[in-house]
């Protein structure tokens, strides 16, 4: 993906991760590789509830306190 898009490899990790928050061009940039639109995206957004996000936020601080290795989520 990251030839395709132009995006390190490192820079793909850490977006899919949570490590970081991808600019808006990368997401355009990933979701083009993908296939998919941003309507499609903001569809599947819409549905990620506020339990959702905070179980996530949540998932990321404990992974980062504890400096266990990265999974997926």
């Amino acid at each position: 993906m990251s030839s395709s898009t132009g995006l390190t490899p490192v820079t793909i990790s850490n977006i899919f991760n949570g490590d970081t928050a991808p600019h808006t061009v990368n997401l355009i940039q990933i979701l083009e590789k993908m296939q998919r639109s941003m309507t499609i995206f903001g569809k599947y957004y819409d549905n990620v509830s506020k339990d959702d996000l905070r179980d996530f936020e949540n998932h990321i601080i404990a992974r980062k306190r504890t400096g266990t290795a990265k999974k997926q989520f």
